[in-house]
């Protein structure tokens, strides 16, 4: 035995180089397979939420209608089914990357597949043969989506999973108490502002058509300058939000809250329930509102995750369609549901996605692609009309008044807002660049509760949960309708986290005024106070860094 075991060492020594590099693969294939074996469960369990709809036969006659669309929606349904499963297998939650293949799966997926069982593709559909060629958008983005999330991956693993406390307070931003309570007082006052140009906040509690009208009788909405209303509507709604959720933050550090944080909670909780209430709400803002805050909550764990993806799913498909029925009338004054099936509701209400991105394809094959007017005209949103007479509208409002739609105020995809800018090589190098800015900041972003409160919570914690609820927004579009929103949630997140060096910096300075006296009065015993000064700076630092 003795000599077959130095001999079976002798044939491995002889290997070398290239047995260590079999064992490898071998280990990552057994990590492969593991983690695949882990999503088979899942991928049956997401495609089981929309069993109803896949169950539903489309003969060769009705896929007919549309050629190619069946073959692309089953494709991009099954593979965006895989991919969650195998999101949510994983340890680690990638939120981003969660909400934009759940959007796929929806919208570009199960969709059309109702659509062509009901024979119904909406209201506002123009050109069906194009409807095969809008789903190969979508399949195009997913793809150029996870290969930039593929390839921004880190290969020693996350940084902040293995970053100490003091690690993390000296990098980036953090959330401090003096910017979280100008940010609160400055929601107040752009609250304030906002509710009181319309009349007050009983118009807040009526219907979301009644809200149109109140802007319009403020003077801040017209067909040709939108932009006033614009900013003070994202002034308010953003900062109040990104306040809620720090005093949210806060409030779950039992050791560093105070008594008069509980206030301040209350007071922009109701700024909230005023100006981000969903009874007048955009409904994929409501998402974002609810989105944002479950991720936020620190100790984001993979069953809280699968229960987002589930759960939103589901919610989408079966309730979401009910939720506008305060669009035109108050709770209680003529709001009647209209209980159908769910392929028919999701066929003609909402889910106009691909169907609007079939209308973008007519238009370019009529009038040609924009050459970058809309998304340019997406960036500089806060440029009012009067001083730039050419910016382009809303790509929904543009392909509405093309052919002559009865409604103009259309969804236009993510991928036709840039498709219809800069074509096929625009649309897989802005979705690299999506994917690839996706994985990096999901790996910055820390999962623990040790980095919760004043000194601790960083710029990436607070932004990421909000822009994983904000994708619905921005890949239902209209892009230059989103555009204030999501800056304004940025901007907020900026302004009330500051840089974590210079906190750090400034209580070792404060700690050392308060240390100087002793040392000049301490006599003969200076030499020993001296010499303990070290540790006794540093631990002082790090506890006052917190507050």
């Amino acid at each position: 035995m003795t000599e077959v075991r130095h001999s079976l060492e002798h044939g491995k020594a002889q290997l070398g180089p290239a047995h260590t590099r079999l064992s490898r693969a071998f280990a990552r294939a057994r990590t492969l397979g593991g983690a695949a074996f882990d999503a088979i469960p899942l991928c049956f369990a997401i495609l089981a939420i929309a069993l109803p709809i896949l169950l539903l036969p489309v003969t060769e006659e009705q896929a007919s209608i549309s050629p190619g669309l069946y073959p692309i929606a089953l494709l991009i349904t099954c593979a965006s089914a895989i991919r969650l499963a195998i999101l949510i297998a994983q340890p680690r939650p990638h939120i981003v990357a969660g909400t934009f293949w759940m959007f796929l799966y929806i919208s570009a997926g199960v969709v059309p597949l109702a659509q062509l069982n009901t024979q119904s593709f909406g209201y506002f559909l123009v050109a069906i043969e194009d409807m095969a060629e809008a789903g190969l958008l979508f399949l195009a983005a997913a793809i150029a989506f996870e290969l930039g999330h593929h390839l921004a991956k880190r290969t020693g693993g996350p940084k902040a999973a293995t970053t100490t406390p003091d690690d993390v307070r000296a990098q980036g931003r953090v959330m401090t108490r003096p910017r979280l309570v100008g940010l609160s007082v400055f929601a107040t006052l752009s609250t304030g502002i906002y509710v009181g140009s319309l009349g007050g906040p009983a118009v807040f509690f009526q219907s979301r058509a009644a809200l149109t009208q109140a802007y319009v009788d403020a003077g801040l909405r017209s067909d040709g300058n939108q932009a006033m209303a614009t900013i003070i509507l994202a002034a308010s709604v953003g900062p109040a939000l990104v306040a809620l959720i720090g005093w949210i933050i806060v409030l779950l550090d039992k050791g560093k809250r105070e008594a008069t944080d509980f206030l301040w909670f209350a007071l922009v909780l109701g700024l909230n329930v005023i100006v981000n209430n969903p009874l007048v709400t955009a409904r994929y803002w409501a998402l974002t509102v609810l989105v944002g805050i479950a991720y936020a909550i620190p100790g984001l764990s993979r069953r809280r995750f699968t229960a987002a993806v589930t759960l939103g799913i589901l919610g989408a498909l079966v309730i979401f369609p009910y939720t506008d029925v305060t669009r035109y009338d108050a709770v209680g004054q003529g709001s009647q549901v209209q209980v159908t099936s769910v392929a028919e509701k999701i066929s003609t209400k909402d889910y106009d996605q691909v169907v609007m991105t079939a209308n973008g394809v007519d238009y370019v094959q009529d009038e040609g692609f924009t050459r970058g007017l809309q998304t340019g005209s997406a960036v500089l949103f806060f440029v009012p009309r009067s001083l730039w007479s050419g910016k382009g509208e809303d790509t929904g409002v543009l392909l509405g008044k093309h052919f002559d739609l009865a409604i103009t105020n259309l969804s236009s995809p993510l991928p036709l807002e840039v498709w219809i800018d800069f074509g096929w090589i625009g649309l897989g190098a802005a979705f690299l660049l999506f994917g690839w800015g996706a994985r990096r900041l999901e790996d910055r972003l820390d999962l623990t509760r040790d980095h919760v409160g004043f000194g601790k919570t960083t710029f990436v914690a607070l932004l990421l949960p909000l822009l994983a609820g904000y994708g619905f927004i921005l890949m239902r579009g209209p892009l230059l309708q989103s555009m204030s929103k999501g800056m304004a949630l940025v901007v907020a997140c900026y302004l009330v986290t500051g840089p974590a060096a210079g906190l750090l910096d400034g209580a070792r300075k404060r700690t050392r005024r308060i240390v100087r006296p002793n040392l000049s009065n301490s006599g003969e015993n200076g030499s020993s106070t001296r010499g303990m000064r070290g540790p006794t700076l540093a631990r002082g630092a790090r506890d006052r860094g917190d507050s």
